[in-house]
């Protein structure tokens, strides 16, 4: 986390999730998985980045909890080999 700032974001209220604010230099994990890229539609170029994971489920392919620690922060995307 590089630099932190309140969400007021009002989260996920079916699952009670809510942002909360990390500290600065907190790692937070999003995922776990196989990394894919998807072409812009409009230039063609690998602009979007996504995570499969391996154990084969169709949802929540990223953390929701983690997502919502990231929510509204400076942070520092790193992709990280197992």
């Amino acid at each position: 986390m590089l630099e932190t700032r309140p969400s007021v974001h009002c989260g996920d209220l079916t699952r009670g999730l809510a942002p909360t604010t990390p500290a600065v230099g907190e790692q937070i994990t999003l995922g776990s998985g196989t990394v894919f890229t998807e072409p812009d539609p409009d230039t063609g170029l690998p602009t979007a980045v996504g995570l499969v994971p391996d154990d084969g489920r169709d949802e929540d392919w990223l953390d929701p909890r983690a997502l919502y620690r990231c929510h509204n922060q400076t942070v520092r995307l790193e992709l990280r080999a197992a």
